[in-house]
């Protein structure tokens, strides 16, 4: 609200005909009078002030404390509105926004996260053992081993500093945050400066990888990243469940007979891989269900940042998915779950959907969640 303070772009002065006040334009935003008049327009009704120069000033209610006013000049060209709060007489509230994280569950493991664009974008997986982003780290995320960072952007990065002091506190070992290669030396300088800031480097363990190397959680459950459209570097994550099942030739087998083989050094197992949830963090268009491990992933969690038409070219310019190109993208997909992501305020989760009704088939429609939908916010 403070910008409402800032200078005119027309010379000249303001005259209320009502009193006979004048003065220049530049005075019109701080004048006291002018204040009364915003405080006049809260209260009761509009008001108006015209100027000698080319500045007119038409001062009205938009709600509760508030006043709104439009700053017009005589050519039209020019024509601004803001909004003004009240601080006399009045108190002024503020609409709090809670911070609730949402809650998906996949029957053997669930997703808990938060994902708004620019703000923050986190999603645990407790079962995983993992958090996909950390965002600002909430208190959830502490509970988790491994930090699969897509990229550096604050709004998915900030929380690390925490993630490592907060675990050391606790007293909780161990803790990995696994990031993009390239940003391996930048993380590490951060941390040990924060250190020295803090008075105390918290321990801390960075892995870097390369578009599709791997990272094993545990025994039988790895990260598997691969490359994204974003910045430079960035990547996506999949997790999944490796399992061994015995070839289909020695099903038949006894175990003395199976025994026997395997002291031979024959092979009697093949490698079943259950991609149980992959997550793109931010990118724009690409085609990932050309990687099976995306593909097939029980869980897809996908960015789609803007809805509306008029918002294309953001989408373009920050490399960032567009309702336009969802259709291509799912197209091949065999998920279970797709969960849409970092979704901007611009436009509210109501229209979101209504629009995308228009784009998507029913098939992949009935899949289709919104990881900030309210049903998904778990109330305490």
């Amino acid at each position: 609200m403070g910008e409402a303070y800032g200078n005119c772009p027309c010379a000249g002065t303001f005259h209320d005909p009502s009193n006979g006040t004048t003065g220049t334009d530049q005075d019109v935003l701080t004048s006291p009078h002018v204040h009364s008049l915003i405080l006049h327009a809260v209260l009761n009704e509009p008001k108006s002030i015209s100027t000698t120069g080319s500045l007119s000033i038409h001062i009205f209610s938009v709600g509760r404390d508030k006043a709104g006013f439009d700053l017009q000049t005589v050519d039209q060209k020019d024509t601004r509105s803001r909004a003004l709060s009240s601080t006399k007489g009045r108190k002024i509230t503020m609409k709090i926004r809670p911070y609730s994280l949402s809650q998906i569950s996949m029957g053997d493991f669930t997703l808990v996260g938060y994902s708004v664009a620019g703000e923050e974008s986190v999603v645990i997986a407790p079962e995983l053992d993992v958090s996909f982003d950390i965002g600002k780290c909430p208190r959830e995320a502490l509970s988790v081993n491994n930090v699969l960072l897509t990229h550096g952007h604050a709004d998915h990065s900030a929380g690390l500093l925490y993630y490592f002091a907060q675990r050391d506190f606790q007293g909780i070992e161990g803790g990995v945050a696994v990031v993009p290669e390239n940003l391996l030396g930048p993380l590490d300088v951060l941390l040990k400066a924060w250190g020295r800031v803090e008075g105390h480097v918290p321990p801390y363990e960075l892995v870097g990888l390369k578009p599709g190397e791997e990272y094993e959680i545990r025994r039988g459950l790895l990260a598997r990243s691969f490359p994204t459209r974003h910045v430079p570097g960035s990547l996506g994550f999949s997790v999944i469940d490796v399992r061994y099942k015995l070839k289909e030739q020695y099903a038949g087998l006894t175990g003395p007979q199976i025994v026997e083989l395997k002291d031979k050094g024959v092979e009697i197992t093949r490698r079943l891989e259950v991609p149980m949830a992959a997550y793109l963090g931010d990118t724009e268009r690409a085609n990932y269900s050309d990687l099976p491990f995306v593909r097939d992933a029980r869980a897809l969690l996908i960015e789609c940042t803007f809805f509306d038409d008029e918002h294309s070219y953001r989408a373009k310019a920050g490399r960032h998915v567009h309702l336009d190109d969802l259709p291509e993208m799912l197209e091949g997909m065999n998920n279970e779950r797709i969960i849409i992501t970092h979704m901007t305020r611009r436009t509210n989760l109501a229209m979101a959907r209504k629009l995308l009704r228009k784009k998507l088939s029913p098939e992949i429609r009935e899949k289709i969640t919104f990881l900030m939908s309210g049903r998904n916010i778990q109330e305490d």
